[in-house]
């Protein structure tokens, strides 16, 4: 994916290498399956005026940097 680091910079994202494309996806649940849970983030999301763009960051709650996948 190519995105302009001056864009993503002026917009707040500096970190181009950390961007991606993502596919949300929604399931209801009864509870949440604690013993399934691999990590726990804030999530911040920025919209572009405008368009349909967001952009997301995750950062880990426990302080460790953020994954790369």
């Amino acid at each position: 994916m190519n995105i302009n680091p001056k864009t993503a910079l002026e917009l707040g994202f500096p970190k181009t290498k950390y961007m991606a494309v993502e596919r949300e996806r929604r399931w209801l649940c009864r509870e949440v399956p604690h013993h399934l849970v691999v990590t726990t983030e804030v999530i911040t999301d920025l919209y572009v005026t405008g368009s349909q763009l967001r952009l997301r960051e995750a950062r880990p709650i426990d302080g460790r940097a953020p994954s790369t996948d």
